[in-house]
Order: structure tokens, then sequence, then C-alpha cells
């Protein structure tokens, strides 16, 4: 039972980024969101999903609404469809959804009319007293514990707003919704100006292997400028040891970083690259290393090509540029010193795997590079990809 894409969401929502809690399969809105949702509520989520003729959607963090893990003010807007009258605790969901909102943001509702179900119709509107008596309650699973219409729950928002000194301002309601037709839209923003950037974002070090020490710094000089945020640069030269060694010389010196591994024969590179691929990695905690679309002989880069967008979970990604998540090397480590200038890519991704990360191209990434614009050794290659069948 698919619903339409809510333009009001859509538009408000547009290019920015944030939370959407207990996120439906059968009801999207086409926003750029991580999903979150309690371990405990997910079969619960996932039957309700079924229930509606779809495939349960996949949840990215496990943690209740009361509790999310992100930083203070990190996050561009929180969506709650369908969900807000299940919260048994809503004054603890709310001040933690402030919290994490970034001054700008925004807070969008959907909740079901008084009238959308039978059992609903005879209830008594719920109150901010009610909410008062219930701080520090349990989630029970499948329990409607509140029933509003549009004015009653802007009443409690502008009621609860004063004496928790929530700085938010009504920006448009829609009732009935012209999505489902079942509920009603409200639609908040925080006081403040909104400076769009990514959550969760790491210091980086983009780490170039060379045989060339003045191309490297060529390159890394392009990396940077074009980088769309802070970030080091390490350049890697000497006597021909190959791509391994080579890049776990500079690995060994970078103690906190997430680590960007990047050729030297990148020959342009896009507005924001390393910004996109560093919110594409933190969109989701299980994304462990991120690489983009470009000239080159592996899957799923050679896909790539310019202005497309999303990202996708794939099973191998080449390490002519790749964003490594500081929790990966922290957990597994190097590149495994028993390659010299192939596979050992392959056999860090298959580690990386191994320990429950996901591999991700982002698509919305494309760089020029000079496929095999490196050094090659044939023996080196026959050698390698010997020691990569026997491990």
């Amino acid at each position: 039972m698919k619903f339409d894409l809510h333009l009001k969401t859509s538009n408000l929502l547009e290019g920015l980024k944030g939370v959407e809690i207990y996120e439906s399969a059968h009801n999207p809105y086409g926003v750029s969101a991580v999903n979150v949702a309690d371990s405990s509520v997910i079969a619960f989520h996932n039957r309700e999903q079924c229930r509606m003729e779809e495939e349960p959607a996949e949840i990215d963090i496990d943690a209740p609404p009361t509790k999310i893990p992100f930083l203070d003010s990190s996050v561009d807007f929180v969506l709650s469809s369908h969900i807000f009258q299940y919260i048994p605790d809503p004054i603890a969901a709310l001040k933690e959804w402030d919290r994490i909102l970034r001054p700008g943001g925004y807070l969008v509702f959907m909740l079901p009319r008084n009238d959308a179900l039978e059992s609903d119709k005879k209830r008594v509107l719920t109150t901010i007293n009610d909410w008062i008596k219930v701080r520090g309650a349990k989630f029970v699973i499948g329990k409607r514990h509140w029933v509003f219409t549009s004015e009653s729950f802007q009443s409690i928002i502008k009621a609860l707003s004063l004496e928790l000194h929530f700085e938010w301002s009504l920006v448009d309601v829609e009732d009935p919704d012209l999505k489902a037709g079942n509920g009603f839209w409200v639609a908040y923003k925080k006081k403040g100006e909104l400076t769009v950037r990514p959550f969760l974002k790491n210091k980086i070090t983009i780490i170039i292997p060379t045989l060339d020490e003045e191309k490297g710094l060529e390159t890394g000089k392009m990396a940077l400028e074009k980088a769309g945020c802070d970030a080091s640069l390490i350049v890697v030269a000497g006597e021909p040891r190959g791509f391994t060694a080579t890049v776990n010389e500079g690995m060994q010196q970078v103690t906190d970083d997430d680590i960007c591994i990047l050729n030297d024969d990148i020959e342009k590179f896009q507005q924001d690259w390393l910004l996109k691929l560093s919110t594409a990695m933190y969109s989701n905690l299980k994304y462990g290393i991120v690489g983009p679309g470009g000239r080159s002989g592996t899957e799923p880069a050679k896909k790539g090509t310019p202005y497309m967008t999303g990202v996708q979970i794939c099973d191998q990604l080449s390490y002519w540029c790749v964003l490594i998540r500081r929790e990966v090397i922290n957990q597994i480590g190097i590149l495994d010193s028993r390659f010299i200038h192939y596979c050992s890519d392959n056999e860090y991704n298959n580690r990386a795997k191994k320990a429950g990360w996901k591999l991700v191209w982002v698509k919305s990434v494309y760089l020029k590079h000079k496929y095999h614009g490196s050094g090659l050794k044939s023996d080196w290659q026959a050698r390698d990809k010997e020691t990569f069948k026997k491990i």
C-alpha cells in the first residue's frame, strides 16, 4: 500500500540531513535521514510494515527516541511520522530532539487524527498534564498512549515550550494531511539560522603514496582545495616498495583521524568531494569504508558518471580513493604487509566486512582518475594474487 511523497515535507527539508524516528517503508517522505529505532520495538515496527504489504525498512541506528547517539546541535531536522502517539514519555523525547537539533532546524510531525480509528473516537484528548504524569515511563509495544487534534497538539507544544524554554516557532499546518488523509501535519522551526554541515564528522588525514613527492604534493594541494572541509595531508614518497608498505607508513603516523587513501594520479577533483564522502559515511553507523566513482577497472567505481546521486552498499572498493572510518582502523589495524602492491585493498575490505562494517559507493562523488597511472610490476601482481588465493 504505497503512499505518495508528502510535498510539504520534501520541500521544507530539501537539501537537509536529519533523523527519522522509526522510518516506515510504506510511508516514505523522500528526505535524507538516518533511521533511529530501539531494538526492543523493531519487531513491532516490522510487523506494522508487513501489515501494509511492504518490505520492512532497514533501521540504521539502534537507539530509543529519548537517547539518540548524536552530538548536540548536529542534525538539520527530526521527522516523526505516525509514531509519536506510541512514545510513552513525550517530554523526554522532545528534549532529546531539541538537543540534537541545530539552530534553524526543523521538527516535523505527522500524527493520526483523533477520528482516524474507531477506538480513538471516544477517547479524551491528551493534555500536557498527561505527559507530565508519565515522565520516565517505559515503552509498551503497540500501545497508543496519546490522541490529538491538530489544535490540541499545538496547544500542548506551546505550553511545553514555555515550561522548558524551547524556542520553536510554528512553520505550517496541514489538516487533514495530503499524504494519506488520516492524519495532520505540523512543522516547527528552532530559533536561529541553519548552517548546513555534516553531523558526526571526524577529522580527516589524506595519505598519498607516491614515487614522486612533487607529484604527490601537487595532487594533495588540488585535493585540499576542493575538499570542502578541513583535512590534513601526508605524502609518503621514497624508494619503490609497493603500495601496501607506502600506505602503511602513512597510516602509522595518524592516531585519531579518519584516513583517506588517495592515489597521486587523480587529475580532477569535484567540489566538496571529501565532505560528501564523509557525510555519506557518517549517515549510517555501519558504514566503515566509502569510495567515489571514477575511471577505474574495478566495480562499482567504473559505473560512476558525473551527477549521479545516492549511495550503494558494495562487495569491494578499490583504494585509489577511499575514506576509512577511524573505528575500522582501530578495530582491524592497517593493511596486510604480506601484500606488495595489489590485493591488500581486497583483503582489508574482507576484514572490515567480517568485523561487521559495510562498504559503500558514494555515487554523488566522481573523480577523474588516471587508471593505472601509478607504477606496475607484473611479478608483484603475480605474487600478490597467489598470496590472496592462500588467504
